[in-house]
C-alpha cells in the first residue's frame, strides 16, 4: 500500500529548489588543480533541446553564461522520459571526484543493511 501524498503535496515542488544556510566542507588531496573538460559531442538532433536546456538553466540561475573559465566539468544531457525534455547534467567524475579525500562513512551495501535489519 502506498502513502497518501495528497497530505504532503503542499511542502514537495516538482522543481529543483536551493538549500540555504548550509556549509559544506569538501577536502582535496594535495594534487588538485582545477581542469577543465569540454562539452562531450552531442548528437545533431539533440543540439536544439540542449541549448534550450542550458538557456533555460541560465535564465532560472542555475549557472552563470561566461566567457572565459579555467575549470569546468563535462555535462552530460539526460533525456526525461515522461516528457521527453533534456536535464543536464554535471559529470563530476573526470573532473573533481578523483581529487577529493576518502571521507571515512562509506554508504553501507545493500547486503549489509538487509543483514543488520534481519538481527
Amino acid at each position: 500500500m502506498y502513502p497518501d501524498l495528497s497530505k504532503i503535496s503542499k511542502f514537495v515542488e516538482n522543481e529543483i529548489g536551493c538549500l540555504k544556510g548550509l556549509e559544506l566542507k569538501i577536502k582535496f588531496k594535495g594534487n588538485y588543480h582545477p581542469v577543465f573538460y569540454k562539452q562531450c559531442p552531442v548528437m545533431f538532433v539533440l543540439n536544439e533541446a540542449v541549448n534550450s536546456a542550458l538557456e533555460d538553466g541560465i535564465g532560472k540561475g542555475d549557472w552563470i553564461h561566461t566567457q572565459f573559465n579555467y575549470a569546468a566539468t563535462a555535462i552530460v544531457p539526460v533525456r526525461k522520459s515522461k516528457n521527453g525534455k533534456i536535464r543536464i547534467c554535471d559529470d563530476y567524475s573526470v573532473s573533481v571526484n578523483k581529487f577529493l579525500e576518502d571521507d571515512g562513512h562509506p554508504i553501507p551495501l545493500s547486503d549489509e543493511l538487509l543483514c543488520q535489519r534481519g538481527r
